[in-house]
């Protein structure tokens, strides 16, 4: 074979294997969009039952095609406070098996139909109007991609038949299983999709390259390969999150060491299963899933306890400046990452509220020790605030629905708001406060109960704007809008109230009048933004 004929194969190889990659990469985005919000909630079920959380994680993967996407979801969830150890554990092994289906799906030899699929997946994907069929075309789009790009492997593989070298490296792999498994797992790790390398397995083994017992070490190879997903995805997380990371690790690596000393018997009872070569690859892979989880499944308990012996949880009180919910690594699923999103600019609206909650105190009761708490809250919510913002931004950025692109803009604006409102209490409230410490004023008693119930329809505002936020109710929000005009009225009223008592000439109503005009203005202007809020939960922005 002379020099060209060796780059046309590369070229071949290299070409066959991007086009695979895209096509995996094409349908699973499609199954996402497809599934939407509900594969999050799939994910969302914190159970205590190891087999209903195993049934989770399967479907889970079926929706995303990626067994990878599944456990990088579990990190952030395990990240973020959202689930425990021990049930991610069960979610991962159901995830183990969701992912052979690919494999067996891709053993079908059907890539004379792959350009048929392309024609009619491109065409589906065209129709704008009809967003769930153009979900639909681009899942049949890609994996006549992950089809077609097989063709063109096998293709290229079939010269190497008649190389020795070629062929004598392969068939190595029956007498060293452990090069096998230590290749595949790097080049897995690599391309970072076991389907793939699965996939050039089967054009190997089609061409008569590849035997099933030498196809068996690159199968377990490719399985702890697709870990690196999750490692990598670990990196910056909690403790929490590296240690979903390492389950999955643990659960391969174990698992293969099991099948190791069985290799010869295991490969002669998966070559009973079919007489297709392509069909005993996939039954293989399949079979280890199975059994590795029929295995590990009455252990998750165990499994837990030793691997939290092994990444101690770091104990509670983590820095509240920042971010709990928000991961960079699910920004390609755009439904999870608005969810994270969500929560975290909830969170931000809890310190929010503790800040306009305990402003009143600080005014009323000349409060030192509460005003320096509230400074140190309003560097938080600007700081998450910022992050929260950023991140949204940065999810602008992908492919997303038209209805995730509403909500993105929501939180954004929601977001805006709130850091506003920590800017009102920290720059101007606590200010007035400060100023009227430091002067040894009082209000007068009726100024200060005037301020009080001002105080407390604005937090009742406040409070509802948030609540419509965190259960999507717009009703709630609806309230929040029109509170809008109730507080412009009464804080009309108010100044009206505040100039007949000027007129008295009383010496507490003089001495505070400025601080107390600034006060109920600064109010109003904090339940303008409780009402941007219920705007923005409408859309009407």
């Amino acid at each position: 074979m002379g020099g060209r004929e060796i780059s046309l194969l590369s070229f071949g190889l290299i070409g066959g294997l991007a086009i695979f990659i895209y096509g995996m990469h094409l349908a699973a985005e499609g199954l996402q969009k497809i599934a939407g919000g509900r594969l999050k909630a799939i994910l969302g079920l914190l159970t205590k039952n190891r087999f209903l959380g195993m049934i989770i994680g399967l479907l889970a993967t079926v929706a995303t095609q990626s067994s990878s996407a599944t456990t990088v979801m579990l990190v952030s969830f395990a990240n973020a406070g959202l689930m425990e150890l021990r049930q991610t554990i069960a979610v991962i092994l159901g995830a183990d098996i969701g992912t052979t289906l690919t494999v067996q799906l891709i053993a079908f030899k059907i890539s004379d139909y792959a350009p048929l699929g392309i024609a009619l997946g491109f065409i589906m994907t065209l129709l704008k109007e009809r967003r769930r069929i153009r979900y639909v075309g681009q899942v049949i789009l890609g994996f006549s991609f992950v089809f077609f790009g097989m063709g063109v492997m096998s293709t290229a593989c079939h010269p190497l038949r008649t190389l020795p070298g070629f062929t004598q490296a392969l068939l190595s792999l029956e007498k060293t299983p452990l090069l096998g498994i230590l290749t595949a797992a790097a080049f897995t790790a690599v391309i970072q999709s076991s389907a793939a390398t699965l996939g050039l397995t089967l054009v190997l083994a089609g061409q008569g390259l590849l035997t099933m017992r030498g196809a068996i070490p690159i199968i377990l190879g490719a399985n702890i390969g697709t870990c690196a997903t999750a490692l990598l995805a670990s990196m910056g997380t909690s403790r929490e999150g590296k240690q979903v990371a390492l389950a999955h690790l643990l659960f391969k690596v174990v698992g293969v060491l099991i099948f190791l000393p069985l290799l010869s018997p295991f490969g002669k009872f998966v070559e009973g299963t079919s007489e297709n070569i392509g069909r005993q690859i996939a039954n293989a892979h399949t079979m280890f899933n199975v059994i590795n989880t029929l295995l590990f499944l009455p252990f998750v308990l165990i499994m837990a306890n030793f691997i939290k012996r092994l990444i101690p949880a770091r104990p509670a009180g983590e820095l509240i400046d920042k971010s709990k919910y928000l991961d960079e690594k699910v920004l390609d699923m755009p439904a999870l990452a608005l969810s994270q999103a969500t929560k975290e600019v909830l969170r931000i609206a809890d310190i929010s509220l503790e800040m306009v909650r305990e402003s009143l105190m600080v005014l009323l009761e000349n409060d030192e020790r509460t005003l320096q708490k509230l400074r140190g809250r309003e560097k938080m919510v600007d700081s998450l605030s910022q992050e929260t913002i950023g991140y949204l931004t940065r999810l602008s950025q992908r492919r997303l629905s038209d209805e995730e692109s509403r909500r993105g803009i929501s939180l954004l604006y929601i977001a805006n708001d709130l850091e506003h409102i920590g800017d009102l209490v920290n720059n101007n409230l606590l200010e007035l406060a400060q100023k009227k410490m430091d002067k040894d004023l009082s209000f007068s008693i009726e100024g200060a109960l005037e301020l009080e119930r001002m105080h407390r329809k604005v937090l009742d505002n406040l409070e509802m704007a948030v609540n419509a936020l965190a259960q999507s109710d717009l009703s709630l929000a609806r309230k929040a809008i029109s509170s809008k005009a109730e507080i412009n009225q009464m804080e009309r009223d108010l100044r009206r109230a505040h100039l007949s008592r000027l007129g008295k000439e009383l010496p507490e109503t003089t001495e505070t009048s400025t601080i107390h005009l600034d006060v109920i203005d600064n109010l109003k202007r904090i339940n303008s933004h409780a009402a941007n809020i219920g705007y923005a939960i409408l859309g009407e922005l």
